[in-house]
């Protein structure tokens, strides 16, 4: 699809505007590529990118602090803005805005306790007698409906039945 030159012309009047969408977005509203607007500029002899970016930046910079203060991550911004994070970290940095950064909890190095916290999730445990009852009754009821015609000997591993009223 060839844009027109009006087209072209209000787009560059559009792309020097802070607050401008993207490329992407004006080319899916086009129903055209990226590629294809960015070859008419470039025929047209009209720059695109450099410091714009900084510049529509600054123009949201309340945004942005915003943005930042409810926790929103790097890559969140600027998906928000249409750029890429690595401009949203260096712009914060340089703005002294805090940006939420995902800590990422240290595992035990000690094997003893790995081995005590591998005890919670796979440990078997001896049932209780409510819990073998239980366990006994669906088992009967599962043989009676003909779901099942035996039921072998079972072990519970981890956890035990929870019981609704308990938890009322």
């Amino acid at each position: 699809m060839a844009l027109t030159r009006d087209q072209i012309e209000e787009l560059r009047l559009e792309m020097k505007r802070p607050d401008h969408r993207s490329m992407a977005e004006v080319a899916i509203d086009l129903g055209t590529t990226k590629g294809v607007i960015a070859g008419a500029f470039a025929r047209a002899g009209i720059k695109i990118g450099g410091n714009d970016v900084r510049a529509r930046l600054e123009g949201q910079r309340d945004r942005i602090e915003a943005l930042a203060a409810m926790n929103v991550s790097a890559w969140g911004i600027a998906r928000e803005l249409g750029c890429n994070d690595g401009t949203i970290r260096s712009f914060c940095d340089r703005h002294g805005i805090a940006l939420h950064v995902r800590v990422p909890q240290p595992r035990p190095k000690d094997k003893a306790i790995r081995e005590s916290m591998k005890g919670l999730f796979g440990k078997q445990r001896p049932l209780s007698q409510r819990d073998r009852d239980e366990m006994r009754r669906l088992a009967d009821e599962a043989i009676a409906a003909g779901r099942i015609t035996r039921c072998p000997p079972g072990h519970a591993i981890g956890t035990k039945t929870f019981f609704r009223e308990e938890y009322a």
